[in-house]
Parts: structure tokens; sequence; C-alpha cells
């Protein structure tokens, strides 16, 4: 139950976060990735920014990917569980 409740959260961040790039959702003001180690690497690192889609498959972000798969592997996770109880 606590794996069916874990990949739900990854899902419903996946969700918001797609929204963010479809611009349905007000994301973070300010959004960068960076392995920067010293504070002038991170001062000139580039910006990547996070509303919007940095790669997608099939049409669908990757944070749509998250969303669907993590949603649904909960979904197949509880109906199991519901399936052998009921056994």
């Amino acid at each position: 139950l606590l794996a069916a409740v874990a990949i739900a959260v990854s899902g419903a961040i996946g969700v918001y976060h797609a929204g963010v790039e479809a611009h349905i959702f007000q994301g973070l003001t300010t959004c960068t990735a960076s392995g920067a180690r010293t504070l002038n690497e991170i001062l000139n690192a580039p910006l990547v920014r996070c509303d919007q889609v940095q790669f997608s498959f099939l049409g669908i972000s990757m944070a749509g990917w998250n969303a669907i798969l993590s949603l649904s592997g909960a979904a197949l996770i509880l109906f199991l569980l519901m399936k052998d109880r009921r056994s």
C-alpha cells in the first residue's frame, strides 16, 4: 500500500509539472538545473525553464509520461491489493 501511495505521489507531481509545461498551472518563478559547484558557476549557468518541454516522446512530455505511468502503476497495485483481499 505504501508503494502505491509513493507512486501516486510521483504521478501527482508529474500531473503538476505537465500542467506547468502546458501553462495550465503557474510554476515556480525561477527554476534551473545545474551541476555547478561554485557561486560563479551557479551565476553563469544556463537557464533551464521548467515551463517548457525539454524532451517529448510520442508527443507527450516526460512529465506527462511520469504522470501516466505512475498513476497507472499505483492503480494497478491498488487493484491487485483489492483483488487479493476479496479472494
